[in-house]
């Protein structure tokens, strides 16, 4: 069982502000301000998005929506080295097309 802590809820959605693994450690008293829920759904990680985790209280569902946060260093080098890949590609492809132009202005046949 956990336990989620919703904050300021707008149209029936609330941001999930607290996660409890451990139920018993919540005073008595305090445990009509929490929700119980069987798990929580792990986020699709993506680079350069944050996931923020919100429960719809009409469905009990949890869900994420995510939000742009600037590039960690190790991702801002993976999408270089994607985008210089792509590149690297683009420049044989266009290498290959110039040499079948040059053949074909000579006379020869591509």
């Amino acid at each position: 069982m956990i336990l989620i802590k919703l904050g300021i809820v707008t149209s029936g959605i609330a941001p999930v502000i607290v996660e409890c693994n451990e139920p018993e450690t919540i005073p008595r008293e305090d445990l009509l301000n929490w929700i119980e829920i069987e798990e929580i759904p792990e986020p699709v990680l993506q680079a350069g998005k944050t996931p923020n985790l919100y429960y719809n209280l009409e469905t009990g569902q949890l869900f994420y929506e995510y939000s742009d946060r600037q590039l960690s260093p190790e991702e801002r080098i993976q999408q270089l080295e994607a985008e210089l890949t792509v590149s690297k590609e683009d420049n044989v492809s266009n290498m290959l097309a110039i040499t079948e132009l040059y053949e074909l202005i000579l006379g020869g046949t591509a």
